[in-house]
């Protein structure tokens, strides 16, 4: 709503509009009028009270005052109904936007079902069998996982510690960001062949048909490569020891190269860095194997997009509902002024039968003749009978 200021209890307040108000009628100076006139006709001139002259000229003045209100009423009703088909509008518009946001709950909410029959071991039609990955206390949430991604990353700490000795070790003419690279390049590969590993040979043992053999046996002989190569090359570089200008240590602190291995010389620093490398990549065996399950991550994945479709549904049917509730104010304002519209003439008509029994009561004053003021309880040419407004 442009025109609406938002309270801070709850929704918008309804548009500030101006109520219909017709141009009142100044009763005194009418009254005044039909006297003045009542007493500059005739003595004699009994039957302009009998419903003619004068009260031709009375019901005159209410025809005015009726259009006057009519006039007033349409001009007030056209700004109003402009105002309303655009709340029509931005109803319509408001309904096109809630609908697809609609359809949007209702498939997060049916691949959610679906995911939880899936995790409870309830789907007939499910790929996976006893012994599987269906644990119905999974749909509570789960836990253990943020250990194992703390581990895994600890694990891909001491990697990069690792392999940095081994690339500064075998290519020292690298500069140090290439080093950096091929560092994190070694670790992320490493890392990763085991990770896919540990959740591989999961599926397979759950019983999963989409995953073959060979790519187990693929990611294992990476990983195995990436380790025997980098202990290959940690054994022969401190074997160079004495042309070696720099010679980390397991540890990561540069010790001053010799010609002769000291404590932590070729064997015991490559063995070091082999049993750094095998737990490393058990961590993350044993991790991912442990924690991976695809219907749980299904399953926690549509509760997340249920979660925020059904919040943009909210939000949207909010928007509606403010839409539809301006359109139905103004709605409400236009029954109102009509029937500010409809009483405003039903007071003038009866403005006017009062003027005409004042013109009477002036006549009769004047007359002072019971013969002739016995015509004055004629009909008038046109009577009018006063229904009370009904709400």
């Amino acid at each position: 709503m442009s025109e609406a200021d938002t309270p801070a209890g709850g929704g918008p307040r309804p548009p500030k509009l101006a109520p219909f108000t017709p141009t009142p009628v100044n009763r005194d100076e009418e009254i005044a009028s039909v006297i003045s006139q009542a007493s500059q006709l005739a003595p004699g001139a009994v039957d302009e009270a009998l419903g003619h002259a004068l009260d031709n000229h009375i019901n005159a003045r209410a025809d005015q005052w009726t259009a006057q209100v009519h006039s007033e009423f349409a001009q007030y009703a056209g700004g109003l109904k402009y105002k309303r088909d655009h709340a029509d509008s931005e109803v319509i518009y408001q309904t096109r936007l809630q609908s697809p946001d609609t359809h949007r709950v209702i498939e997060t909410e049916t691949a959610r079902n679906a995911a939880a029959l899936r995790l409870r071991g309830e789907d007939e039609k499910a790929a996976w069998p006893e012994p599987g990955h269906a644990d119905p206390t999974l749909l509570a949430g789960r836990s253990g996982r943020y250990v194992y991604l703390v581990a895994l990353l600890i694990a891909a700490a001491a990697d990069i510690v690792a392999f940095y000795q081994v690339i500064e070790l075998v290519l020292q003419n690298l500069s140090s960001t290439l080093v950096v690279v091929l560092v994190l390049g070694f670790t992320g590969t490493a890392l990763t062949t085991v990770h896919f590993a540990g959740t591989m040979l999961r599926d397979r043992i759950a019983g999963a048909k989409w995953i073959p053999l060979f790519l187990l046996i693929i990611c294992a002989v990476v990983w195995v490569a990436l380790g025997v190569l980098a202990f290959w090359m940690r054994l022969r570089g401190n074997l160079g020891g004495g042309s070696a200008p720099f010679n980390p240590s397991v540890t990561g602190s540069p010790t001053a190269s010799s010609g002769s291995a000291d404590s932590q010389g070729t064997a015991p620093g490559a063995a070091m860095f082999a049993g750094l490398y095998l737990a490393t990549g058990a961590v993350a065996l044993i991790g991912s194997y442990l924690t991976h399950n695809p219907l749980h991550n299904a399953f926690a994945r549509a509760v997340r997009d249920h979660g925020k479709a059904a919040k943009r549904n909210a939000e949207s049917a909010k928007r509606l509902g403010h839409a539809e509730a301006e359109r139905a104010y103004f709605d409400n304002q236009i029954i109102a002024a009509e029937r500010v519209r409809d009483e405003a003439i039903r007071s003038r008509l009866a403005l006017a039968q009062e003027l005409k029994q004042q013109a009477r009561l002036e006549l009769a004053k004047r007359l002072r003749d019971v013969s002739a003021t016995d015509a004055f309880l004629l009909n008038d040419a046109r009577p009018y009978t006063y229904r009370p407004f009904t709400s």
